[in-house]
């Protein structure tokens, strides 16, 4: 399983949520110095350290649309009640299923609630 960074635009919080009911690796860019970053700059440590970014806004989605790189992997949560809860019910759409991982690799995930949406780079 992929290791994640959340973006700020999610409470901290989240993380201590995902960590416990789906037993992921995840850190928050804030618990990593990163706070304030431009949605680049973050795009970049993701790259070189490995992470997946799980977001709520269009910014990474924008940013990986205009990549050629396949190192950058992006979850883009878009939920119309942006709680912690309606973030993680979203969330279990990924991570808390009977089947496998999601692989990523040039990936983009769009999760809404009710629907998964992935794109690859090839």
């Amino acid at each position: 399983m992929p290791r994640f960074l959340l973006d700020e635009n999610i409470d901290v919080d989240v993380a201590d949520l995902l960590r416990s009911e789906f037993g992921i690796e995840v850190d928050h860019v804030t618990l990593r110095g990163l706070s304030r970053r431009s949605d680049q700059e973050i795009a970049e440590f993701a790259r070189a350290e490995g992470l997946v970014v799980i977001i709520r806004d269009h910014h990474f989605s924008d940013i990986w649309h205009q990549s050629v790189d396949t190192d950058l992997n992006v979850v883009h949560v878009r939920v119309k009640v942006q709680t912690m809860s309606g973030i993680v019910e979203a969330l279990r759409q990924v991570f808390g299923g009977d089947s496998d991982a999601p692989e990523f690799r040039g990936t983009l995930m769009t999760v809404k609630i009710g629907s998964v949406r992935v794109k690859h780079r090839s």
